[in-house]
């Protein structure tokens, strides 16, 4: 059986999954704001457990109680609160008339823990504002089972899933034995994670309060010769915000196991002038830092024969080794852009010399190497000389090349494809020891003469995504992108129907003022950090979904 597969049934075998799930996402409770309490949780899992996920949908602060209003009032108002509740109210698929009777006392935090993924042990818990009321629900409606002088209860839907009221909190688990260990941590009788040093520096290192947390031991990952080994727990933390959503994880390898990764945890930082280097208003941008040094990595661990480097020469003219690696030492970038209009999309390659690199070199020869073939294969000249204030050179494809480009046939896409392709090309140009090579003239124009020191630092929602150090870094403007589709779209090909819902999709992102992004950074001493962030405008994306489920 797959190992991500035993480890989903040693937590959630005997529905489990189903009682967990409901209750985790705030079933039966989105109208209530109680106090923070999966601390709680965490308290009761013994110290050994593998894999740790807390919940706790209490708000973190007043700001946060006014965005799960705002949140609780849309689901309301959609009939989404109903189906959801009515939607989960089972247990292995079945309606269960028990967990209904539950789950007006359920609250908003909990946890699931893995203890052992062979002997299929594990327990959620589930925080309840009346203990009392559910300790007599299972009294009367479930079945007694003993483990060891423990009393839990199991349901005739539930097959062996068994559960127990604990303190404030209801546990589920697969086996009585999972049950068992909960109450000698309770009891102090084993140790609890909450006091888990290793445990305790996990959550510290991602900083602030959470409404989401995955802990994973380091013991979950197999042992390989040629994977570094981990050190410390894995951590990720999310949290709800006015605006959407946000994930920080933080992992951390030994250097000293890294073998041939090693080179990696060198790799420098983006450079903080990235941004004023390329032109304002881009849909997104994507940069990676020195991905010469994960070529590196990647051809010692891929064994490449003197005949696929030949090949490679052959194809493109250039050498891995001597062009290529030496070629990426520096910061790449690739950004997208919408055209003067704001519609369709162009493409911005930027390949920097910082670091020693130089990609001037690599990009003459493969120029080089394709016009000769393509002279000696048609007897045609495949590039065209340009003249770019701020470059040493340029070069884009001819006409005739450019033609076959743009013939997009149209067809029955609801896309204005002519709209899209009417001025592309191939065209890049070499300045200031950089590479630029972009879909569109007036693109690379711009990018070769930006030169202010602004460009796209200018604007706050990518200047504010790629802050800090990062070897990585990705940011795009929902709101740009959602317009720059709009004005591409040919409305008329779609029907009424499909109108209103891409004009409902699309408006879910206009307006939004934050960025979808994610950064990565890496240090010298294996430590890996990473967020992301999710733009949401939650009323819109709840309307939005309970009109597709009311249809």
């Amino acid at each position: 059986m797959p190992r991500s597969r035993r480890i989903r049934r040693a937590i959630f075998s005997g529905g489990v999954l189903s009682l967990a799930a409901l209750s985790l996402a705030g079933f039966a409770g989105y109208r209530a704001i109680f106090g923070r309490t999966a601390e709680g949780a965490l308290a009761l899992i013994p110290s050994d457990a593998k894999a740790i996920f807390l919940v706790d949908l209490a708000p973190l602060d007043p700001g946060q109680a006014m965005v799960f209003r705002q949140i609780d009032g849309s689901l309301d108002e959609t009939g989404l609160t109903k189906m959801i509740n009515e939607g989960f109210m089972s247990i292995n698929g079945n309606h269960s008339a028990t967990a209904a009777k539950m789950a007006p006392y359920l609250r908003r935090s909990g946890a699931v823990a893995l203890f052992d993924e062979k002997q299929e042990e594990g327990v959620a818990l589930i925080g309840l504002s009346d203990p009392v009321a559910v300790q007599s629900i299972l009294q009367k409606e479930g079945k007694p089972q003993f483990w060891k002088g423990l009393r839990y209860w199991t349901l005739a839907e539930g097959g062996k899933a068994g559960l127990r009221v604990q303190g404030n909190w209801l546990v589920l688990a697969p086996n009585g034995s999972s049950l068992f260990r909960l109450r000698r941590v309770e009891e102090g009788l084993e140790a609890s994670a909450a006091t888990n040093p290793e445990i305790q520096a996990a959550r510290t290192s991602l900083g602030g309060a959470s409404n989401l947390e995955v802990l994973v031991s380091p013991s979950m990952i197999p042992p390989s010769e040629k994977m570094p080994k981990p050190m410390g727990w894995f951590a990720c933390a999310g949290e709800v915000r006015d605006t959407g959503f946000a994930l920080r994880t933080r992992f951390r390898i030994d250097p000293a196991s890294a073998g041939e990764y090693a080179d990696l945890l060198k790799t420098s930082p983006l450079s903080s002038q990235l941004l004023a280097q390329l032109p304002s208003g881009a849909y997104g941008v994507l940069s990676m830092s020195q991905i010469g040094r994960s070529l590196e990595a990647g051809k010692k661990e891929i064994t490449l024969t003197d005949n696929d480097r030949r090949s490679m020469v052959e194809a493109v003219g250039i050498d891995l080794d001597q062009d290529l690696i030496p070629a990426l030492k520096g910061d790449s970038t690739l950004a997208a852009y919408p055209d003067a209009a704001g519609s369709g999309i162009d493409g911005l390659l930027v390949i920097d010399d910082s670091h020693g690199a130089n990609p001037g070199s690599a990009v003459k020869k493969f120029r080089e190497h394709i016009t000769e073939t393509v002279e000696h294969q048609e007897g045609k000249t495949p590039f065209m000389a340009v003249n770019i204030e701020g470059a040493e050179e340029a070069w884009r494809i001819v006409p005739e090349f450019e033609k076959d480009m743009r013939n997009t046939g149209n067809g029955s896409t609801p896309f204005d494809l002519d709209l899209v392709m009417r001025e592309k090309t191939a065209i890049w140009a070499i300045a200031d020891g950089r590479v630029l090579a972009s879909t569109n003239e007036a693109l690379l124009r711009r990018a070769v003469a930006e030169r202010s020191g602004k460009g796209l630092a200018s604007e706050p929602l990518f200047a504010d995504a790629f802050a800090g150090s990062n070897q990585y870094a990705f940011a795009a403007d929902p709101s740009r992108i959602a317009g720059g589709i709009r004005k591409t779209l040919k409305m008329n090909k779609l029907s009424a129907e499909e109108r209103k819902t891409t004009d409902n999709v699309l408006g879910i992102f206009e307006g939004l003022k934050d960025p979808l992004a994610m950064k990565m950074g890496i240090q010298p001493d294996g430590t890996f950090t990473s967020e992301v962030i999710v733009p949401m405008d939650w009323s819109k994306m709840i309307r939005f979904f309970g009109e597709m489920a009311n249809k």
